[in-house]
């Protein structure tokens, strides 16, 4: 695998997806146009098909990779085709015995620059077509998805991610069942002709580390912050201006090595209370919870300069039950990556009404 920077983003392609909460709020949607697809744990990219030309993969930081198995198994296949160039949106992500895995998994074969991994483990899943030929594709989704398979049916590690176009809503639990519950997938994506939603087994989200709570931990007697250890962390999600509003307090767990290595975040201090030690947004972690609670007024921050504004506050929600998943290293503290709508919108009323009169 060959790996360059090259001066391009793909960020304009990510689609700003909306939580559902149930299966049953995918009754809604089920229209004729509706796609479901079943979603995998992998690296958003851009795959770029010249024939004529160099055909490589690029994600969110300008890494273009060529020259791998699976790229060149895909560029082969197309060779065959009237396509001469072409521009899609994939994940590419790792997957053993037919099961696909976690996205550190992928970043360790990749980073392993093992061969013989690389060759059997890194898959393309593909979810879109944007261009054929320098035209942009302007057909239906269905139609988009279902012309890339035709082009690749002869591939083994490259392919279009599952997908049904369901009519009832027994057939989305029973793909559901398939993909999600036997075999391991992330979760499905929900494509109706307008819009696009996502539905995992459990709640999760990205959110930004804004502070250490002082107070939090004791061990025989002595507060844990006292000894350089980080317990318990402030997090928040950003709004489109790049204002933080406040969603949870999570605990770092009980790894003592993590919660000193946290300790790092200091160098990152904003500003200080009584209670907290602010840090400035730039380390996104991954969280997992149970469910969701409205409250009347989460906190409002926004970093001017060097330290923390207060703004008014706004009803928001607070997660029940958070717990720390991991670091997320492939995301930024930007409106895009912790954006609002990863909170499913029936928890957002109050939240939109405060903002809809405030402008």
């Amino acid at each position: 695998m060959q790996e360059q920077i090259i001066p391009r983003k793909i960020d304009e392609y990510k689609p700003d997806m909306k939580a559902l909460d149930h299966i049953k709020d995918v009754l809604p949607f089920l229209q004729k146009d509706t796609v479901l697809m079943a979603k995998v744990d992998g690296e958003f990219t851009l795959l770029s098909y010249d024939r004529e030309g160099q055909s490589y993969t690029l994600n969110r930081w300008g890494k273009a990779r060529m020259s791998f198995p699976a790229l060149d198994e895909f560029a082969n296949t197309v060779n065959k085709t009237a396509i001469k160039k072409a521009e899609i949106l994939c994940e590419l992500y790792a997957m053993e015995n037919g099961l696909p895995l976690k996205l550190n998994k992928f970043i360790s074969y990749v980073k392993s620059h093992n061969e013989t991994l690389i060759a059997n483990n890194i898959f393309i899943g593909i979810w879109d077509l944007l261009s054929v030929n320098g035209f942009p594709i302007k057909e239906p989704y269905a139609w988009k998805i279902s012309e890339v398979k035709s082009w690749i049916r002869e591939c083994r590690l490259v392919h279009v991610l599952p997908y049904i176009q369901p009519k009832t809503i027994d057939d989305v639990e029973d793909f559901w069942q398939t993909f999600v519950t036997m075999n391991g997938y992330e979760g499905i994506v929900v494509r109706p002709e307008n819009g696009i939603y996502k539905l995992k087994p459990i709640h999760d989200l990205d959110a930004v580390i804004i502070g250490i709570n002082k107070k939090n931990k004791f061990e025989k007697g002595f507060n844990l912050f006292d000894k350089e250890n980080v317990t318990t962390m402030k997090l928040a999600l950003m709004e489109e201006d790049g204002t933080l509003i406040e969603v949870s307090d999570v605990a770092s767990g009980i790894d003592h090595t993590l919660r000193k290595a946290l300790w790092q975040l200091m160098e990152f201090k904003v500003g200080e209370d009584s209670e907290v030690v602010w840090i400035k947004p730039c380390v996104v972690v991954k969280l997992q919870y149970t469910e969701l609670f409205i409250t009347e007024g989460s906190n409002r921050l926004r970093l001017t300069g060097s330290s923390y504004v207060e703004m008014e506050k706004r009803p928001f929600v607070r997660l029940r039950n958070p717990r720390l998943l991991g670091f997320r290293p492939d995301k930024e503290a930007n409106p895009q990556d912790l954006r609002v709508s990863q909170i499913p919108e029936r928890y957002l009323t109050d939240y939109h009404a405060w903002k809809g009169v405030q402008s």
